[in-house]
């Protein structure tokens, strides 16, 4: 009986999580060979995959033709994504089993070049696995002898379905069906000499993550389990597994003692008199220096580069803006610990209700002046000065698109499980939160500014001796989108009122329009993280309380119906965990 071993190169695609549920149910294991730009947007579904036990395999950083490369720009594609990897098995909590590459499009590089590329990959500690019962070498292509890297023995050539879609492309093999992808499956003979059926020898074959394609996977890998074969993961015990000394060293919870070397490493000149770690946060490890300096160690792979892209903007922000901002610096370690941002403490308090608004809950003047202009200044900064220095760019439709998808695959069956008696009338009317949002089309009608992104309450810092706003910090959240999503974190903490002097210049007079999207922003936080708690085995019931209230309204109605959220919900949770999100 013949074995497949199946790869998938090009992942994570928005597709993604949909075939690793698939192969999962069908009980087949799969080498992922993941592109590093798309895995910094896909974490938790990488995550997801090692949890089902999958394995995350080196397919470089940004996916180039090797042979168009130096030898610097090929080791930089390799350990880059190398480095994520490393933490995202550190992150999943799972041991990584073994470093495996494969170039994209096969291509190893120039042949002045491909003797030092893959001394390269041995360097870093990569190797091939043994993937017993292949009786012939490809060209040498397979051969462990020879490359570190993985080739494959068949190719499902599905991606030039993908190119004939988006393309009209028919080259180079002329695919340009699923039709003629699955004939070619039952083809006495493959491009390698020896066709699926042929018991001659097991076969490494290759398909690909693209959403283009998402219908085709399913009937390759349907196709493939018509033929019975046994699927199987290589052997990663056979070979000698390495570890390039950087990514190793990844701490996802760096300690006291580890962060003081790093910072007395990077400041000799520094004398550290007192070190307080602050209150511990879900992204970063911070600490205080001399009651005076902010040094954060990320956590997390995408908290990482966060912080890259607060240290970059914040220096042409603060040109820009008015109100005080961190001035922030980005340490490359030199100690093998995770890279770590410093800046001196920005002074102030949260700035809770009870300071933005008065006794008799009107907005605070001067407060309301300061977060105006600050947002009015943010929204003026160039975009594509921005785009330049890495700030992504949301688009909203996409973003909710996915994020409803994601609610019905995972919520919804839970509620099925959980909640018999209300799931029914919970789908029903979250399906009509979104579906609401997506009807008016102005939602979508508007110009792209820049924005904080995650402008609440405990990033706006409050001087009580002065009665206002002293900073704004943690930049991290910058993105590029509708001026609007800025504001829901405020009217969250704040409410109406509030928000409403912030835009009494406002051009529009649509205020029902905005709070009717403003609430949707809030209630599409709250299934977010009901989701989020589903998919991480939290306890859900917590979030089931908030989702009742949030659905508990009148057709018709928007999410919240514009009530005041923070009051509605902060009353009936006392202890309401949402507060800080």
């Amino acid at each position: 009986m013949k074995t497949v071993y199946l790869t998938i190169d090009d992942c994570p695609s928005g597709d993604f999580v949909n075939k690793i549920d698939y192969l999962y149910s069908k009980k087949i294991p799969a080498i992922l060979f993941c592109v590093g730009n798309l895995a910094e947007k896909r974490i938790e579904d990488i995550i997801y995959a090692i949890k089902k036990g999958f394995i995350i395999a080196n397919h470089s950083y940004s996916h180039p033709k090797f042979s168009e490369l130096s030898i610097e720009q090929a080791e930089a594609e390799i350990l880059k994504m190398d480095t994520i990897i490393e933490s995202l098995y550190q992150e999943s909590g799972i041991k990584r089993p073994m470093k495996i590459f494969r170039f994209p499009y096969g291509d190893r590089g120039k042949e002045e070049t491909r003797d030092e590329i893959q001394n390269i990959l041995k360097k870093l500690g990569y190797r091939q696995p043994d993937f017993k019962g292949i009786n012939y070498k490809v060209d040498d292509r397979l051969d462990p002898e020879k490359n570190i890297d993985v080739y494959w023995t068949y190719s499902s050539h599905d991606y030039t379905v993908m190119r004939y879609r988006q393309l009209g492309d028919r080259s180079p093999f002329g695919f340009s069906s699923p039709e003629l992808v699955l004939e070619k499956m039952d083809a006495s003979l493959s491009d390698d000499k020896n066709g699926l059926d042929s018991s001659d020898s097991n076969e490494i074959v290759l398909v690909h993550d693209h959403e283009t394609t998402a219908d085709l996977f399913i009937l390759i890998i349907n196709k493939l389990i018509s033929k019975n074969p046994v699927f199987r993961l290589p052997d990663f015990h056979s070979a000698s597994l390495g570890h390039a000394p950087l990514a190793n060293n990844l701490s996802s919870e760096i300690n006291a003692e580890a962060a003081l070397q790093d910072i007395a490493s990077s400041f000799p000149n520094l004398q550290i008199k007192t070190v307080e770690r602050l209150a511990p946060g879900l992204d970063n490890s911070t600490f205080l220096v001399n009651k005076e300096l902010i040094f954060r160690f990320p956590k997390h792979l995408k908290t990482k580069a966060l912080i890259r892209l607060e240290a970059l903007m914040l220096p042409l922000l603060r040109e820009k803006i008015t109100i005080t901002l961190p001035d922030m610096k980005y340490i490359n370690s030199k100690n093998g610990q995770p890279e770590f941002t410093v800046h001196r403490q920005v002074p102030g308090i949260t700035l809770e209700r009870k300071y933005a608004l008065t006794n008799n809950g009107l907005p605070k003047t001067r407060i309301v002046k300061q977060l105006k202009e600050f947002i009015r200044q943010i929204r003026s900064f160039d975009i594509n000065t921005a785009k330049v220095n890495g700030v992504p760019e949301m688009d909203l439709h996409s973003n909710y698109t996915e994020e409803q998808k994601r609610t019905v695959e995972i919520l919804f069956p839970a509620l099925n499980e959980r909640y018999p008696d209300e799931e029914v009338n919970l789908k029903k009317r979250i399906n009509r939160i979104y579906s609401e949002y997506f009807a008016c089309k102005t939602n979508f009608q508007y110009t792209a500014t820049l924005c904080h992104g995650d402008l609440k309450k405990e990033h706006i810092l409050y001087d009580s001796q002065n009665d206002a706003i002293s900073g704004i910090i943690d930049f991290g959240g910058l993105v590029i989108t509708d001026p609007d999503f800025e504001l829901w974190r405020p009217y969250f903490h704040y409410g109406r009122g509030f928000t409403e002097a912030i835009l009494d210049n406002r051009h529009t007079t649509d205020y029902l329009s905005l709070f009717k999207k403003l609430d949707f922003y809030v209630a599409a936080r709250m299934i977010r993280y009901a989701v989020k708690a589903v998919r991480e085995g939290q306890e859900l019931e917590p979030h089931m309380k908030v989702l009742r209230e949030i659905v508990k309204n009148n057709p018709g109605r928007s999410a919240c119906a514009g009530l005041d959220v923070f009051q509605r919900l902060k009353k009936l949770f006392p202890r309401f965990h949402y507060v800080s999100f």
